[in-house]
């Protein structure tokens, strides 16, 4: 049986180690190892995953097998990994909450490990599955209100392990599969206009702002004199914006949409509620796959492979469109060990490997997809209301961390010397979508006011609410948006999605000594050296403040206002090289008793953190606003394509399109 000391008398660090029968035996509702994390002291959640004593996420360093397993794009918490770890799989979770030693770099927060199981000589091996169901769930208050059942709740998580010996002796294998098939709903309100406000007539309240008192919450009935209530033609009020939507994108988006089915959102009379339960299916699958082959009595030679695929799909509208993006995602993992007993007191670890995430996600309106734009109903909410919330087209993250590291240990008298070095190289290619890459089209009111008379009786609510309902029926422009992207370095490019090539490289070294100065009081002395030059873009398409420091000072700056131009060498210099990353680690500790029973510790150290790659570097948007007095109507051809640009950013060789980038469209006035 494995066995832990209650108390260590020989480090400093705080943590905690977890092995596999208490991997097995820990009630884990999510059945991933790596919320395990959240039994240390001083854990605690946060959106991006665990973090430590109150420390930012990305301060925690995580390993797989000795190698990076943070994820690559944009780093996250300490219960955040790239690499794959169901449950069967892993043998140890290590966690160093605080006074690490000078083998662990990379920031102030948590240090986690992990490692997968080897076969053995005996074959070994489990199959399982886990079930929920919503039976016990109780149906929510408003569910029940607007008759609607309890969301749907099914998951399965199910899989297998089997492990043992190729050659005895020689080769051993352990093979882990496991996946999760979750079916959920989610309960959602949307915003929806009332048939009458569809047919173009808005109703409002003479004796005060609308409001959804006035009317019964399940039906819309008026709970107030029908005399009270006023209506406005918004087909005829506004001479200049007669009729409906000429182009009939009203009718085709925003007609199929049903009728309110409750009244708890909305001004009651024009806008209401429509709930309605989302299905929201996940899907995931895990294999690890690790092999072990003894060269020699001295060689052990391990090899790891991890594979964990995902897909998701966006929240259901009443459109029948999702609100967010469906993609999917997959993190390949490959680990490359070498252990080696040079003499019977030195003993050498090298690995190689490296993790990636490969994400796609595709904007689930076909309309995005169309060089001439879509249009938001800004009376409903904008995106997320009729369009998806993200409304660029198609977004590509193939993100990898390369790990070399290599360690050794060397005993010698009462002194234990240990050292290494960690070298990481991340390199993050990114192909995305803007919000804007084709013309986003809104009838936002504040851009082009309708003109709804001040009449009587009716709130200056209201009458901001009929313009912008106006401008929905009748298909008016408010505000036209489009991205022209820098792909190159001279020159700024319509209907282009964004493509960036971002590096960094991170060099990490440590020597420590772990001296036994007497048998119940043990030193620990040591010092890691890191070196981290600065991002950088590939394609010297990094972006920098001309004038470096003096240019990001706004307007009253001793260079004026603040300018963007193309970094120097790729962005290579845009800070200076920290050339004297040394952090210490000191510590001791003592034994009074010499029994093990109590030990009292101290440590000094100081780390270094690091930041993650960015993924905004260059990018301009045009953005022009019909003229004051215009009224701009959508019309049943599409839009033609912006004029290419043609003035320059000082300073720059780049050309932009912030000056007259007027898409060329018919105006009514």
């Amino acid at each position: 049986m494995e066995e832990i000391a209650a108390v260590d008398t020989v480090s400093t660090s705080l943590g905690g180690v977890i092995n596999t029968k208490q991997i097995e035996e820990l009630p884990l509702v999510s059945r991933n190892p790596m919320d395990l994390f959240y039994l240390q002291p001083g854990a605690n959640r946060f959106t991006g995953g665990g973090r430590i004593d109150g420390l930012r996420g990305t301060t925690s360093n995580v390993t797989v097998e000795g190698i990076a397993a943070t994820e690559p794009d944009l780093g996250s918490g300490a219960t955040s990994t790239a690499a794959a770890v169901p449950i069967e799989a892993v043998s140890e979770y290590r966690v160093v909450t605080s006074s690490a030693s000078a083998e662990y770099g990379r920031g102030a927060g948590a240090q986690v490990q992990v490692v997968y199981r080897s076969g053995t000589n005996d074959f070994h091996g489990s199959v399982f599955e886990f079930h929920r169901n919503k039976v016990l769930n109780a149906n929510s208050f408003s569910n029940n209100r607007s008759s609607l059942p309890r969301p749907a709740f099914l998951r399965n998580q199910y899989g297998a392990s089997f492990g043992g010996p190729i050659v005895k002796d020689k080769a051993f294998f352990y093979f882990t599969y496991e996946g999760i098939r979750q079916k959920t709903e989610s309960s959602n309100n949307y915003m929806v206009y009332t048939p009458t406000a569809k047919a173009g007539t808005f109703r409002y309240y003479t004796r005060g702002a609308n409001s959804v008192t006035l009317v019964d919450r399940n039906t819309g009935a008026l709970l107030v004199p029908g005399s009270d209530i006023a209506t406005i033609d918004l087909l005829t009020v506004d001479p200049t914006r007669l009729g409906k939507d000429p182009s009939g994108t009203f009718d085709r988006i925003v007609g199929p949409m049903p009728a309110p089915n409750n009244f708890d959102i909305g001004d009651g009379l024009n806008t209401a509620g429509y709930r309605m339960n989302s299905p929201n299916p996940t899907n995931e699958n895990q294999v690890v796959i690790k092999g072990d082959y003894i060269i020699s009595s001295a060689q052990r030679l391990s090899f790891s492979y991890a594979l964990r695929k995902t897909t998701r799909v966006g929240t259901l509208m009443p459109n029948g469109l999702r609100a967010t993006y469906n993609g999917g995602s997959s993190y390949p993992t490959a680990i490359l060990a070498l252990s080696s007993t040079l003499s019977p007191t030195w003993l050498n670890e090298f690995r190689i490997g490296g993790t990636q995430l490969r994400s796609t996600s595709v904007n689930p309106d076909p309309e995005r997809f169309k060089p001439q734009g879509i249009v938001n109903f800004t009376g409903l909410g904008g995106p997320g209301r009729n369009h998806p919330a993200n409304t660029g087209l198609m977004d590509v993250y193939t993100p990898v961390i390369y790990t070399l590291n290599n360690n050794s240990t060397w005993i010698h008298n009462v002194h234990s010397f240990r050292g290494g070095i960690d070298i990481r190289l991340s390199r993050d290619q990114l192909h995305y979508g803007d919000d804007y890459w084709s013309p986003v089209i809104s009838t936002t009111n504040a851009n082009n006011p309708a003109n709804v008379p001040a009449l009587p009786g009716l709130s200056s609510a209201d009458r901001i609410r009929a313009q912008q309902i106006t401008n929905d029926v009748t298909g008016t422009i408010g505000v036209i948006r489009q991205s022209y992207q820098a792909n190159a370095a001279n020159r700024f490019t319509p209907f282009e999605v964004k493509y960036l090539q971002l590096r960094a490289h991170e060099y990490g070294f440590f020597f420590q000594d772990t001296w036994k100065l007497k048998p119940n009081l043990t030193l620990n002395i040591g010092t890691r050296y890191e070196v981290i030059p600065p991002h950088f873009e590939a394609g010297g398409l990094f972006a920098n403040p001309v004038g470096g420091i003096a240019g990001i000072l706004g307007i009253s700056g001793p260079l004026g206002p603040t300018k963007l131009g193309l970094a120097e060498d790729k962005g290579r210099k845009t800070y200076k090289t920290d050339w004297n990353n040394l952090a210490p680690s000191i510590g001791f500790n003592w034994d009074p008793s010499g029994n093990g029973e109590w030990s009292v510790g101290a440590n000094y150290r100081l780390s270094y953190d690091r930041h993650y790659l960015t993924n905004t570097l260059f990018q301009i948007v045009g953005q022009e606003p019909p003229r004051t007095g215009n009224s701009v109507r959508l019309r049943a051809r599409d839009l033609r394509r912006y004029p290419a640009c043609s003035t320059r950013a000082p300073d720059t060789s780049i050309p932009v399109c912030l000056s007259d980038p007027r898409p060329s469209i018919e105006q009514v006035w």
